[in-house]
């Protein structure tokens, strides 16, 4: 059995701004039996040499540096090296208050979920959901039907998630995709992992900064993203009882897809626009099929 109860991953790329307030964040942390694994995903500012710099210092910190690939990647290279029972992801220009491990440890569910506050220009507006446990099969299907389109819980982080489970599936987040990689590893944690207890705790905050552009988690969705992912979402819902969550979740993803068209045009990004003109009939249909099932 391991030794370390909890790793927590965090993908690095170019925060040498915030990378600070995160990573200590962590180190102040109440609960101390955790490994924090640094992924530098080819930062070309100072991270780096930040990320060592906590290394050097902290027996508890260990870094990779890697190549660039994008944040599944970067995450999946934290999976590779992790070693503690259960894993947490935190995204390098987030942090979390001081409590936020033990009060997550602390939960006898097999996921436990924390409390989110929002952070923009150094304001917190909290996005609060009600503590409340979801048990068996009926309240686990309860939770994904009524809540899992919510980015709190379609989301890795603010979360801690059991590493035997993961290693079970052979569970990895989809380098393919550029936008909603979480949303699709965490649907096949859920529905694949035999969940049979889902918790929302009342303590744990986990702060979730919106105005930081260069982070891996921030990013632009594009077309195919959007294909991949609603194809992958079909295959997983195909059971009527998920029937609500899938039309809001292909609905999600149809409006990426309008969106993305309409500001192609706008902001007169012919490139991309004419790519997309050259797959008009591939992307009309799967458009139109899943149009149709939304408003079924």
């Amino acid at each position: 059995m391991s030794l370390v109860e909890v790793s927590v991953i965090i993908p690095v790329y170019n925060v040498d701004k915030y990378i600070r307030r995160c990573v200590e964040s962590l180190l102040c942390q109440t609960f101390t039996n955790f490994e924090l694994i640094l992924v530098d995903d080819g930062s070309t500012d100072g991270s780096s040499d930040i990320c060592d710099a906590y290394a050097n210092v902290d027996s508890r910190v260990r870094v990779i540096h890697k190549s660039n690939g994008g944040l599944s990647s970067a995450r999946n290279a934290g999976l590779d090296i992790a070693t503690g029972e259960r894993i947490i992801f935190v995204d390098a220009d987030d942090a979390v208050n001081p409590n936020y491990l033990e009060d997550l440890v602390g939960g006898n569910a097999d996921v436990a979920i924390s409390q989110c506050c929002l952070v923009a220009e150094e304001k917190s507006v909290p996005m609060l959901f009600t503590s409340d446990s979801f048990v068996g099969k009926d309240g686990v299907e309860l939770f994904l039907n009524d809540y899992f389109d919510c980015t709190l819980v379609s989301s890795a982080w603010a979360k801690i998630l059991q590493h035997s489970t993961i290693q079970r599936l052979g569970l990895r987040f989809d380098e393919r995709l550029r936008a909603g990689e979480d949303q699709i590893f965490m649907l096949r944690y859920y529905l694949e992992g035999n969940v049979k207890s889902i918790e929302i705790r009342n303590s744990a905050c986990y702060y979730y900064s919106t105005d930081i552009s260069t982070s891996l988690s921030k990013k632009k969705v594009d077309i195919d993203t959007s294909l991949l992912a609603l194809r992958q979402i079909h295959c997983m819902l195909d059971n009527r009882k998920y029937l609500s969550l899938k039309k809001k979740l292909c609905k999600s993803h149809l409006n990426n897809i309008k969106n993305t068209i309409s500001n192609d045009i706008r902001y007169m990004r012919f490139g991309t626009f004419m790519s997309t003109v050259l797959r008009l009939d591939l992307i009309a249909n799967v458009v139109k099929c899943f149009t149709v099932l939304v408003k079924s």
